[in-house]
C-alpha cells in the first residue's frame, strides 16, 4: 500500500525553520502555527488548512499536490501583511533552493496562487490569506 505525506503537518513543522518563524514566535518559545485557531486566539498566528488536492495520477512515487490555505493573522494589518509576504517569499524560495526534507517527506514544488486581504468579519481582526499549491513526496 502506498502512503502519502500529511502535507498540513509537514508544512506546520517546516514554517518555524524559516524566516516566518520569528514573526510568529511566542514568549514561551513556541510558534503560533496551527491547524485550527486555539482557544484564546494568540496573535500573531498562521492557520494552515488543506482545501483541495491529493495524489498525483500515474506517478511512480507517492507524490501529491495539495492546495494549502494560510490564514496570516496579526494585531495590525501591517503585521499580518508582513507575515503573509514573508511566507510567500519562503514558498517561492523553497523549490529554487532544492526543497526540504521535513518529517521524512520531501517538500518541494510550490506555486503561490493567491493573496487576499480578508479581516475577520465579526471581530475585524487583521488577516491576509495566502493560497499555494504544494507538492510532497513521501
Amino acid at each position: 500500500m502506498i502512503q502519502f505525506a500529511d502535507t498540513e503537518n509537514v508544512v506546520k513543522a517546516w514554517l518555524p525553520t524559516t524566516s516566518v518563524g520569528p514573526l510568529v514566535r511566542r514568549a514561551d518559545g513556541g510558534y503560533s502555527v496551527f491547524l485550527a485557531m486555539p482557544t484564546g486566539s494568540p496573535l500573531p498566528a498562521i492557520i494552515i488548512s488543506q482545501v483541495s488536492g491529493g495524489p498525483d495520477n500515474r506517478k511512480d512515487l507517492p507524490q501529491q499536490t495539495v492546495r494549502i490555505q494560510f490564514d496570516c493573522w496579526g494585531r495590525t494589518r501591517t503585521e499580518a501583511g508582513t507575515i503573509a509576504r514573508t511566507l510567500m517569499g519562503e514558498l517561492d524560495w523553497l523549490p529554487r533552493n532544492g526543497g526540504a526534507i521535513v518529517q521524512g517527506a520531501y517538500l518541494g514544488a510550490t506555486q503561490i496562487t493567491n493573496m487576499l486581504w480578508l479581516p475577520d468579519p465579526e471581530s475585524d481582526t487583521p488577516r491576509y490569506i495566502v493560497d499555494a499549491l504544494i507538492t510532497t513526496v513521501l
